[in-house]
């Protein structure tokens, strides 16, 4: 279960403030998915980060499988992020000097999961989104569909009960993004993870479960 309750984000500028964020609250049930849409800079970023822990907002809470993430201390967080969510940007991240089995061993290698078992869960993984036998390449040596899959294995190979994505097909042709996406709901659907996903696409957004929609930080629909 996912809550965010009155969760708010100000910045300050030249001494005014500034809500990237005002008021936004709803609620998921465990593998559940949803769409957050709008026009840019409406907050849709700002939000996924908020719930990822990547931010803390300026009042209000997150609330994931009963716990407050605002009430963290610092390494607690990052556990519980490695723990419990996934996340997949516009921008795949790879690590360029490491090949792709090793990106996607690295976050169960951070966890303290044996380097065996670590080789043996990406291997899994690798088959699950058709990139086995590009296992020992290096990221320059993928397109950029095959980069984002790459990137959404690393995501879930520590089955995350979270997964977020911000704009995960921004940078992908029709094809690709197609195919990242249809990924990303097989994942959703078999692994039980919720899916919590920024896009400007209204046909992905409306064959996901929920849709918000946030007009200059606030909530103008949600459904």
């Amino acid at each position: 279960m996912i809550e965010v309750k009155k969760v708010s984000k100000i910045f300050t500028h030249a001494q005014k403030e500034i809500y990237a964020l005002n008021d936004v609250s709803f609620q998921l049930s465990s593998g559940d998915s949803l769409a957050i849409c709008g026009g840019s800079g409406a907050g849709k970023s700002t939000l996924l980060n908020l719930i990822g822990g990547l931010d803390q907002p300026s009042s209000g809470q997150v609330i994931i499988n009963g716990k407050d993430t605002g009430a963290f201390k610092e390494k607690e967080e990052a556990q519980f992020r490695n723990e419990n969510l996934g996340f997949v940007f516009q921008f795949h991240h790879l690590l360029q000097d490491f090949s792709i089995e090793e990106n996607i061993m690295m976050p169960l290698l951070i966890k303290g999961t044996s380097k065996k078992q670590a080789k043996e869960s990406a291997q899994t993984i690798l088959n699950q989104v058709s990139l086995e036998k590009m296992y020992d390449r290096f990221p320059r040596e993928l397109s950029g569909g095959e980069q984002q899959r790459a990137a959404i294995a690393r995501a879930i190979v520590h089955k995350p009960k979270l997964l977020l994505a911000d704009e995960p097909t921004g940078n992908l042709d029709d094809e690709n993004a197609h195919h990242v996406f249809e990924l990303l709901c097989e994942l959703n659907h078999d692994l039980r993870a919720t899916l919590i996903m920024v896009t400007h696409s209204q046909t992905y957004a409306k064959k996901l479960n929920h849709i918000i929609e946030l007009n200059a930080g606030v909530v103008a629909n949600y459904h």
